[in-house]
């Protein structure tokens, strides 16, 4: 045959094929060695396709062997012509970046042959160079391999060695022992990684993907397993303990979260079947020492605690506490003990190790006898002792040695002790050069944490704040060498550079920290004391503030006496900076005065990108990603094409047959309307921004229904596949969407729609199918504009439209990033404003609101409420219209509600008559308006009694999105004031807290002015603690973007800071009840406002600010209450009232 590229005779096979299901444009690159077999090769593609949902007719696969030209190849060869290695390279770079993904074939798993071979190790190389590109890596093994995957877990993973079959796997991983067919190429290729990068970094890399892959294979396939074996409870949960165990021991990204979830789940499993010899009394002890160790891990000290020792009480029970696991279990308690300061059993533990160790037991591994000395030697290293402390560590490096283990996390571990020893030793301090012999140990420590790749873990963030205090430390030694002046110019240079490099280890820490979810643990705690110092020594105060800050919030959330320490340094730096922004951060409260703080903390967002954010200082990859989509849709061009090109006509009938299937009525109507009104019809100005789509709401509605799907049990929501929604795929090692393509996208989306069961949590239909959760017609939600016929056909042809909607944004997304960077970003934004955001919203209050005696919140969710709770329940009452317990059965991805927190301290007994005085408001409200306008649970009343006896009312309150509501429900609120003061002949106190929609604007009668407002406040009596000109303070800052389907309501990158700044929060009170002593706003979760800032921002999980008010109550106030009070003492019950009677009765009765 003669090839199509030269016109010679002998082709290659590509070039032999036609037809989509056959060949296309590739989506990604093989690299694979060339000893692997043909049916490996097969399986390996087959298993990268089968997690992804991806049609395997559809991804089209690069193989040199296929695509390029072999007969050119074999004439060279028989020439003796050699192709210049910069060529290959160059060719084989443009290949890569054109493509964007690299697959990379391993196998066997426990050494895979790929690793050997430096044209492969080139080819990942090269990957990494493309990284800033988004050039994606991808690692996939062959079936028999994931089964002896499956075995390694269920048989080994949580023996004393078992996890060794990974580490050595991850430190076999060598470039400069690969092997090449010509001795040249290698030469070749470890010069160009010497040049630009370094052979360690190339093995980090590789031995972090195979990690990832392991990992996430494991989890993958026990889940699997568990669904489809018919297995018992027992051993489902001891393979769910299993894999909750390695992704613990390797602690990167989100792997101690599904560690958690996995051992919550093999908990489950375990209480189902019962204790009893025969049964799961043989896990139970195995189980809660994982769960233990998992909770220390995320910083959760009281869950730890107690479930390290009650995994000891039931060895104790089984009478086997001297089994080696119970052994690892005491060791990991002295640990816990150390680092929480429970200074009496951490003495009894050390004392039961310490006997263990001098009798040394001959049947226990090197291993845990290399860990028991590790932990003596930490304790004793704690207490100063540090000679004892090295010798302990000495023994444990050399039985790890000798094992060979020292290779491992846990001799990464021992030599970050060690230097810690040598840096921390006043006696080693006063030599000439100690601080060679430490750097020199923690970077070791580092070497082995990025071969094993655990650099990313807890463990590796202790060891990046430990290089992070070397620095630091370092910098602290300089500055006394110098004593002329240019001795001091050098040592202040010298000085710099080393808290620059303690700085750059320190952040890199904090994110790891951060990433790994243990922000809360002590380690964290101590790394940002350290950045505090270093900051500081950089007179950075500001920064160093919040550090302080930080380390102070978790010193004191665990009770540890390390919080003495920030504050003190707090409040040095103080002194320091300007006092304008730090003045700001703490409201002054007279004695006997109250802090109120309220807050709409804003439902969930379902689309990361709805909403302009304030993203990362600095990084304009956000913005420039906003900016390309908006004027893409502004000014599509010829780029704006007919529909029927991005969603073609086969598709179209596919969707429509899927439909039909489901027996859904209409769907002749909706292939006609494809045909006559879709098909042709531009994406961009006929769709995507058609003001009649808008109108009709044909695809806005059905994106709110399925974007976010709540789920029985602890299972995280569901989301649609889209770029518009917090969908994120499958894929954890490299946090993308992995959305290659439209036709991967219609994949995923199908069978999302129309095949994938979901069990739902609440009440209605327990299990369905996503697109049965698209309702019909209905005059409330839709819209006048909406013809009879699209009436009759309103699901089905929802359903198209939403397809088209998500295909078509996604075809935008493909166009202005082809490198699919904005995946990245995507994830990014949904971390930190979705799935972090209830974490952050009960940080923010936890940490900077609980002195407050008042807390005002809005829109909070159901499954809000049982966190709330547990944070603020031993302090505060928590009043709500449900209870914990009762929203957490009810729980809903969109129901919202009212809440109150209020200090038992300044409230002591339980708030009283909230559902009547509620019912009370809301019906006298509606009454006023003339029509029913309140959401169930946008409004909360209550009555309280200060511990002086004074009545309070107490509300909650979120108005509509016009402001409509707002006025009469502050009306119906005075007027119940007023009757509560009738009844108790005694002024009664108001404290509301109210989103009240209000604008800093006037002429629009769709809108409440805030003037208006105010007026009507003061009318009634009321009055605002902003002051008389609440106008100048803002607390929302929001806009919408392009990238959602509301198109009108789209706001432009110019615009984004003044579309909608509006004061629309107060804190109201009733005239002649309090002096407001103190204002201010908080929209960044320091306690500080930032003006000219788009919320929500990746720090602050909201769209509207938290306003907070000082307030001390009227003296007068005070004293006839105590004047009442004594009245009462002395004339006995109910005689005080019937005088207060007799005294205002009509003179002359």
């Amino acid at each position: 045959r003669i090839c199509p590229r030269d016109g010679k005779v002998g082709t290659a096979y590509v070039d032999c094929i036609s037809g989509n299901d056959h060949v296309g444009k590739a989506v990604v690159m093989l690299s694979y060695a060339w000893k692997y077999r043909l049916v490996d090769i097969q399986s390996g593609l087959e298993q990268f396709c089968e997690a992804r949902d991806l049609d395997i007719k559809r991804v089209y696969v690069w193989l040199c062997c296929l695509c390029v030209n072999q007969h050119r190849v074999a004439e060279a060869i028989l020439k003796n012509e050699e192709v210049p290695f910069d060529t290959f390279k160059e060719v084989f770079r443009n290949r890569v970046e054109g493509i964007g993904r690299v697959l990379a074939l391993m196998a066997p798993w426990e050494k895979p042959e790929y690793i050997t071979r430096v044209w492969c190790d080139f080819e990942l190389f090269s990957t990494m160079q493309l990284a800033e590109q988004e050039c994606r890596l991808y690692v996939t093994m062959p079936l028999t391999q994931q089964k002896s995957l499956l075995d390694w877990v269920g048989a080994h993973m949580l023996k004393s060695d078992g996890v060794d079959a990974m580490w050595k796997t991850l430190a076999s991983v060598d470039v400069s022992q690969a092997e090449a067919s010509f001795p040249g190429d290698k030469q070749a290729i470890m010069s160009l990684i010497n040049e630009k990068s370094s052979p360690h970094a190339v093995n980090a890399t590789v031995s972090r993907h195979l990690q990832g892959w392991i990992t996430d294979t494991c989890d993958t396939l026990v889940r699997q397993w568990a669904r489809e074996s018919k297995q018992d409870d027992i051993h489902q949960a001891w393979l769910l303990l299993n894999v909750g165990s390695l992704l613990r021991k390797i602690g990167r990204g989100d792997m101690l979260i599904r560690a958690e979830r996995a051992l919550k789940e093999a908990e489950v499993l375990l209480t189902r079947v019962g204790d009893g010899p025969d049964k799961a009394d043989p896990v139970w002890p195995v189980l809660l020492h994982e769960l233990g160790y998992t909770y220390m891990d995320l910083g959760k000290k009281k869950e730890a605690k107690d479930a390290l020792e009650a995994a000891k009480e039931k060895y104790t029970a089984q009478g086997k506490m001297n089994e080696q696991a119970a052994i690892r279990l005491v060791s990991d308690l002295a640990n816990f003990y150390r680092k929480f300061e429970y200074k009496k059993e951490l003495r009894e533990a050390v004392e039961q190790l310490e006997t263990i160790d001098g009798e040394s037991h001959r049947g226990l591994s090197p291993k845990l006898k290399a860990k028991i000395k590790i932990t003596i030697g930490d304790t004793k290293r704690s207490d100063k002792a540090y000679e004892r402390a090295m010798e302990l560590f000495s023994d444990a490096y050399k039985l790890l040695t000798d094992d060979q283990n020292i290779e491992r996390p846990m001799g990464a571990d021992l030599l970050m002790s060690m230097g810690i020893v040598l840096q921390d030793d006043p006696v080693l301090n006063k030599k000439k050069y100690p601080d060679r012999e430490v750097e020199k140990l923690f970077f070791k420590a580092k070497e082995i944490r990025e071969r094993s790749a655990t650099l990313e873990s807890p463990g590796g963030a202790k060891l990046m704040s430990a290089i992070a205090n070397m620095f630091l430390d370092r910098s602290e030694k300089v500055v006394a060498d110098g004593s002329t002046d240019e001795e001091k110019r050098e040592a202040e240079v010298k000085r710099k550079e080393f808290l620059d490099k303690a700085k750059n280890a320190g952040k890199q820490a904090k994110n790891i920290f951060e990433h790994s979810h243990s922000e809360e643990t002590m380690a964290a705690a101590f790394l940002m004391l350290t950045l505090g110092k270093i900051y500081e020594g950089l007179k950075d105060y500001q920064d160093a503030y919040c550090a302080y800050q930080q380390s102070r919030r978790t010193y004191t959330y665990a009770g540890h006496k390390g919080r003495f320490k920030a504050l003190k340094a707090m409040d040095r730096v103080k002194e320091k900076i300007d006092m304008e922004v730090i003045s700001n951060q703490s409201v002054a409260v007279p004695k006997d005065g109250l802090l109120v703080v309220t807050w709409n903390i804003g439902a969930r967002f379902f689309n990361p990108f709805e909403f302009w954010i304030t993203y990362k200082e600095g990084d304009e990859a956000y913005y420039e990603l906003m900016r390309k989509y908006e004027k893409f849709v502004k000014t599509p061009g010829d780029k704006d094409v007919p529909l029927h090109q991005i969603f073609p006509d086969f598709r179209v009938r596919e969707l429509i047959d899927l439909m039909r299937s489901a027996r859904l009525e209409g769907c002749d109507y909706v292939e006609k309307a494809w045909k006559d009104k879709y098909r042709d019809t531009k994406f961009v100005g006929g769709f995507l921004t058609c003001e009649e789509n808008a109108s009709k709401k044909l695809f806005s509605l059905a994106d709110l229904y399925t974007s976010s799907i709540s789920l029985k049990g602890s299972a995280p929501p569901q989301y649609r596949p889209s770029v518009t929604t917090h969908y994120a795929g499958n894929l954890r090692t490299d946090n993308s969407a992995d959305l290659l393509s439209t036709d991967h996208w219609w994949m995923r989306w199908r069978n999302f729609m129309f095949h994938e069961v979901l069990e739902l949590h609440g009440g209605g239909k327990a299990k369905t199918r996503p697109y049965e959760l698209v309702m019909g017609y209905s005059p409330l939600r839709g819209s006048p504009n909406v013809t009879e016929d699209e009436r009759k056909a309103w699901i089905p042809l929802q359903l198209l439209c939403l397809a088209l909607y998500d295909c078509a944004v996604l075809h935008i997304m493909e166009e202005i990033e082809p490198d699919g960077n904005w995946q990245k970003i995507k994830f990014e934004v949904t971390k930190e404003t979705a799935k972090l955001k209830q974490t952050k919203t009960i940080r923010i209050l936890r940490d900077n609101y609980s002195a407050a005696d008042v807390i005002c919140l809005q829109k909070v969710p159901m499954d809000y409420l049982k966190m709330l709770e547990s944070s603020f329940g031993m302090d505060f009452h928590l009043v709500s219209p449900v209870s914990p317990e009762q929203a957490e059965q009810e729980r809903s991805s969109t129901e919202t509600y009212s809440v109150l927190l209020l200090r038992k301290q300044r409230f002591p007994s339980q708030p009283r008559g909230t559902e009547a005085l509620t019912r009370r408001v809301i019906d006298a409200a509606n009454k006023k308006s003339g029509k029913k306008q309140l959401k169930p649970g946008a409004l909360l009343v209550t009555k309280a009694f200060h511990a002086s006896g004074l009545p309070f009312i107490m509300a909650s309150f979120r108005s509509d999105g016009s402001g409509k509501t707002s006025k009469p429900v502050s009306s119906a609120i005075d007027e119940l004031v007023k009757d509560e003061e009738n009844s108790n002949h005694c002024r009664v106190r108001l404290i509301f807290g109210i989103d009240a929609n209000t604008v800093d604007h006037t002429g629009d009668e769709d809108e409440l002015d805030v003037r208006s407002f105010r007026e009507h406040c003061f009318k009634v009596g009321l009055r605002s603690c902003a002051g008389h000109r609440p106008e100048k303070h803002s607390t929302t800052c929001k806009a919408r973007t392009y990238l959602q389907p509301q198109y009108k309501k789209s706001v432009t990158y110019a615009r984004k800071l003044v579309d909608d700044c509006n004061p629309r929060d107060h804190i109201l009170i009733r005239k002649g009840t309090f002096r407001v002593e103190a204002f201010q706003r908080d929209n960044s979760g320091m306690e500080s406002y930032k003006e000219a800032q788009n919320i929500p921002s990746l720090e602050f999980p909201s769209d509207h600010a938290i306003v907070v008010a000082g307030l001390g109550l009227l003296q007068d106030d005070w004293e006839m209450q105590e004047l009442r009070n004594n009245l009462e003492a002395a004339l006995g019950d109910g005689r005080l009232e019937a005088l207060v009677s007799a005294l205002n009765r009509p003179r002359g009765g």
